[in-house]
């Protein structure tokens, strides 16, 4: 008879770890839970998502913060369309001058779609809405960008990276210090480049003038001439005094 109670107990205790594990798993798999918010959707158009695969789970962040996942990764009308679905609590801090960036994360790359909010004077976004592709920045692999460059130049580019990293092989402090050193002097360098500019702008507006008053002078040669002619014979007394 003791036994029982004791089944029972056990069988409520299963039960309960497995409503627990259930709601685990749909948190993990951010679909929706009973008695929940709908998420906050949107749609990203992205002229390129090669990489971002739906089978991957990527995740979306907004800020650096993870708030949800990409859902679906499909083409239309040539660019890819990117589903985003996120925490409810994301709804009325994204605004209608959002901007998304794809990158990668971890030393494995594995792509993220990040989520800037925008500024509140541009309205909040509406979930269901959409961030356009001129305001989306996507993910562009080193074997993509290598590709563009010829076999000589690849060749050079591996040979300089090989020894960056010998040269550099536990010299890591010695760098980071040094990058530290030099942090003022950039400083004083962009205040150089600041002045060196105004004064550029100086110079071209004295060499605008300067033409300016060339051109006054060739118009006026004439008038000149004749002053400078009326001056002379009047020194050699040829003429009365100029009225």
């Amino acid at each position: 008879m003791g036994s029982l109670p004791m089944a029972r107990t056990a069988a409520l205790a299963l039960i309960v770890a497995t409503v627990i594990g259930g709601l685990f798993t749909l948190r993990k798999l951010d679909l929706k839970l009973p008695f929940t918010a709908d998420p906050y959707t949107l749609d990203v158009h992205l002229v390129d998502a090669a990489g971002l695969s739906r089978s991957q789970n990527p995740l979306v962040t907004v800020a650096g913060i993870r708030v949800g996942r990409v859902t679906k990764v499909k083409l239309r009308h040539g660019e890819a369309v990117v589903s985003l679905r996120l925490d409810p609590e994301v709804d009325g801090k994204i605004f209608r001058d959002a901007r998304v960036t794809v990158r990668p994360t971890g030393v494995i790359p594995v792509l993220t779609v990040n989520v800037e909010p925008g500024t509140p004077a541009a309205g909040a976004l509406p979930s269901a809405g959409v961030i356009p592709a001129d305001r989306t920045t996507s993910y562009v692999a080193a074997d993509k960008l290598l590709s563009v460059l010829d076999t000589d130049t690849r060749a050079y580019l591996q040979v300089l990276v090989s020894q960056v990293d010998v040269a550099l092989r536990g010299r890591g402090g010695d760098l980071e210090r040094t990058l530290i050193a030099a942090a003022p002097m950039a400083q004083d360098g962009r205040r150089v480049a600041e002045v060196l500019a105004q004064r550029r702008r100086l110079v071209e507006r004295l060499v605008g003038n300067l033409a300016q008053v060339s051109s006054t002078l060739a118009r006026r040669r004439v008038e000149l001439a004749r002053v400078v002619d009326a001056r002379r014979r009047r020194g050699r007394g040829d003429v009365g005094p100029l009225g």
